[in-house]
C-alpha cells in the first residue's frame, strides 16, 4: 500500500491548571508576586498603596484606593493570561502578574469594585489545588461581597443594612503562603518600600503615590516603612542620546549625584523608552558582564550617577531582571560602552580614588576599635593620660552638646567616623551612640576616638575639651615616614605611599 502524499495534522493539547501554575513560576517568590500586585494598584490610579504581611498567620494583604476592576474587565483579564489587556504607559505588559502568587500559597483573593460601576464588589478565589486539577478548562469561582466605599478619614454617608464600609477599591489578600524561606522571604519593610520605590518611581511621582508596609512579626512585634518616590536631586548633566543600528535610540539621562555622610549614594535606573518600569543597573549588570567592561560597570554601581538609561528597541524579559538577549541587547550594551569612553571615563579616577579611601577607613576603624579598648584598659591608663591629654585641641559632632562660641577653633578639613565606647560606629545624625536631643552639656570625659576619609561627617575643632585621637592619612613620599603625629588636634597621619 502506498501512503505517499498524505498529509494531516497532529494535535497539541496539554493540561491548563499545571500550565497556569507553570506560567505562574516566572516569578518565582512572593517578594515579586507583591511588587506586581503593586503595580497593577498603580496602573489602576490608586493615590495610596497599602501593604500589610502577618508573618504569624502566613499572610499578605495589599489594598489601594485606586479606579478598581468591574467584573467584565477582570474577566478579560483571567482570558488574556500571557496577553496583557493593559494600554501602552501602564506599568504592566506581560498579562502574568495576576495569577503570580499561584504555587505560592494555599489560595489568594482579588476583590474589586469600579468606581463608575453599580455591580459592587466582586471577589474571585484563587486555590491552588483546585486550579492543578482542572485539565481542559480554569474556573475561578466569585462571589458578591457585601462592601462599599468610603475614602479613609470621612464618615459622610450610612451603609446599607448588611453592608460594611471598606476604604480600598480593590484588595489582593495571599493566604497561607508557603512556609519555603526562599520563595516566601522578604527581608525587611524597608526593603520592600524601596524596591517599589525603584521600580515604579517614574508613575508613582507623575500621579504622587505612596506607599505603607507594615510586618507584623511572629512575636507580635511590628515594623513600619512608608514613602513617596522622589525626584533625582543632583547636578543635572546634558541629556544625551546615541543611535546604533540594532539598539535604536539609547537616551541617557543622569544626573551627579550628591555626596553624603557615607559618600555616593546614587541609582542609575534601566528601561524601555515608553514604559515606566524601571529596575537597576546593579540588576543588569548581572547578566552582562560578557558584553560590558568592568570599568563600566564599577561606574554606574558606584553611586556618583543618579538618573536613568532608557532602549528604543532592546525589549524588557518576563523576568524584569534583563532585556531579551538578542542584536538589540547587544547594541544597547555597546551604545553604554560608547557612553562611558566619551562622557563617563573621566569619573572613573574620582571612583577609584573614593572606593580606595572607604577600604582604607574601614579598616582603619577596625584598628582604632582596638586600639581604644587597649587606652581604656587598667595596663595602658598611664599612657591615655600621657598621650591624648597632651593634645592642645579637642573635636565634637551632631549629638554633642553645643560648644560656646568662644571654644570653636573652626571645622575639621575632612569628614570623619567616630568610635563609640562599645564600639559602635556614630553617624552625623547621632545615631548608633547618641540621642537624637543634643545634651546639655559636654561629658567631662567625651575623648573622641575618629577616623577621616570620605565616609563621615566635618567635626567642630574646639578648645578646652574632647580631647581624642583621630586617625588620618596622606600620600607621602614612598621613602618618607610611615607615620608623623599631629599634637596639637591629636591625629595620627599614615603615609598610604
Amino acid at each position: 500500500m502506498n501512503d505517499q502524499g498524505k498529509s494531516g495534522k497532529s494535535q497539541v493539547s496539554f493540561h491548563y491548571g499545571k500550565a497556569l501554575l507553570k506560567l505562574s513560576q516566572t516569578y518565582v517568590s512572593l517578594f515579586e508576586a507583591v511588587l506586581e500586585a503593586v503595580q497593577n494598584s498603580i496602573d489602576s490610579g490608586a493615590k495610596h498603596v497599602g501593604i500589610v504581611i502577618n508573618r504569624k498567620e502566613r499572610s499578605i494583604t495589599i489594598s489601594d484606593n485606586g479606579e478598581g476592576v468591574s467584573k467584565a474587565h477582570f474577566e478579560e483579564a483571567l482570558s488574556s493570561v500571557c496577553d496583557s489587556v493593559k494600554e501602552r504607559g501602564k506599568l504592566g505588559q506581560f498579562g502574568l502578574g495576576l495569577i503570580s502568587p499561584l504555587g505560592k500559597c494555599e489560595r489568594f483573593t482579588f476583590t474589586s469594585c469600579a468606581r463608575r460601576g453599580k455591580e459592587g464588589y466582586q471577589e474571585w478565589t484563587f486555590d491552588t489545588d483546585t486550579v492543578a486539577c482542572q485539565a481542559k478548562m480554569v474556573q475561578i469561582p466569585f462571589r458578591t461581597r457585601a462592601l462599599a466605599f468610603r475614602p479613609a478619614g470621612s464618615t459622610s454617608g450610612r451603609a446599607p443594612q448588611g453592608t460594611r464600609f471598606v476604604d480600598w477599591r480593590t484588595r489582593v489578600v495571599i493566604h497561607n503562603y508557603v512556609v519555603d524561606r526562599e520563595v516566601s522571604r522578604i527581608q525587611s519593610a524597608e526593603a520592600l518600600k524601596e524596591a517599589i520605590l525603584e521600580k515604579y518611581s517614574i508613575a508613582m511621582r507623575r500621579s504622587d503615590v505612596a506607599v505603607s508596609v507594615r510586618i507584623i512579626n511572629a512575636d507580635g512585634t511590628q515594623e513600619t516603612a512608608a514613602g513617596k518616590a522622589k525626584k533625582f536631586s543632583g547636578k543635572k548633566l546634558p541629556d544625551v542620546t546615541i543611535g546604533e543600528k540594532d539598539a535604536g535610540n539609547t537616551i541617557f539621562r543622569l544626573y551627579l549625584a550628591r555626596k553624603g555622610t557615607f559618600g555616593y549614594r546614587g541609582k542609575v535606573l534601566i528601561g524601555e523608552a515608553g514604559n515606566d518600569y524601571r529596575f537597576a543597573f546593579g540588576v543588569f549588570a548581572k547578566g552582562a558582564t560578557d558584553f560590558l567592561s568592568a570599568d563600566v560597570i564599577e561606574l554606574f554601581k558606584s553611586g556618583v550617577f543618579e538618573g536613568e538609561i532608557l532602549t528604543s528597541n532592546a525589549k524588557l524579559h518576563e523576568n524584569r531582571k534583563t532585556f531579551v538577549r538578542n542584536d538589540a541587547y547587544v547594541g544597547f550594551c555597546t551604545v553604554i560602552e560608547e557612553w562611558f569612553i566619551e562622557h563617563g571615563k573621566k569619573h572613573m579616577k574620582e571612583v577609584k580614588e573614593e572606593r580606595q579611601g572607604q577600604r582604607i577607613q574601614d579598616l582603619s576603624l577596625r584598628s582604632l576599635k582596638n586600639v581604644e579598648s587597649l587606652l581604656n584598659s587598667d595596663a595602658f591608663k598611664g599612657l591615655r593620660k600621657d598621650t591624648i591629654e597632651s593634645f592642645k585641641l579637642g573635636n565634637v559632632g551632631a549629638g554633642h552638646a553645643a560648644p560656646d562660641d568662644d571654644k570653636v577653633v573652626g571645622m575639621q578639613d575632612n569628614p570623619s567616623i567616630s568610635v563609640s565606647a562599645t564600639g559602635k560606629t556614630r553617624d552625623t545624625n547621632g545615631g548608633g551612640g547618641h540621642d537624637n536631643a543634643e545634651p546639655d552639656a559636654e561629658k567631662p570625659a567625651h575623648a573622641p576616638f575618629t577616623v577621616a576619609g570620605p565616609k563621615g561627617q566635618h567635626r567642630t575643632v574646639v578648645k578646652g575639651g574632647s580631647r581624642g585621637l583621630q586617625f588620618d592619612h596622606v600620600a607621602n613620599r614612598s621613602d618618607g615616614p610611615l607615620w608623623v603625629i599631629e599634637p596639637t588636634h591629636g591625629t595620627l597621619l599614615f603615609n598610604v605611599e
